[in-house]
């Protein structure tokens, strides 16, 4: 990510890995890591990975680029969403990007449901 943009992460999320399924069928997930990330509340159109397209309500930019995938958990602060439900704090993760910058780096970015 840019310097410039850097400054701008002032936030902070928490990224759990997958690793798996228990035995009713339900996700289980790793160890949770934090990262500084900037997360805005801004509606849009994005395809999942199926290729649908879905509505994303928050996207979320990382100031370094861990490996985050698209059925990894991703938690957000209370204080960024306003609200203390569990569907808002670990919305589900619709699709994770990397794009380039020009400096040669590269960025990432989730987009959250």
């Amino acid at each position: 990510m840019l310097p410039e943009l850097v400054s701008l992460c002032r936030q902070t999320v928490t990224v759990a890995p997958r690793t798996g399924v228990d035995g009713y069928g339900e996700p289980t997930y790793g160890a949770a890591v934090s990262y500084r990330a900037r997360v805005t509340g801004r509606r849009r159109v994005v395809r999942n990975a199926r290729g649908e397209e879905v509505l994303s309500s928050h996207t979320v930019y990382f100031a370094a680029t861990p490996a985050v995938g698209a059925h990894d958990r991703i938690t957000l602060s209370t204080g960024d969403v306003n609200s203390t439900e569990t569907g808002a704090v670990t919305p589900e993760v619709i699709a994770v990007g990397k794009f380039p910058d020009d400096l040669g780096g590269v960025s990432l970015v989730a987009y959250l449901a």
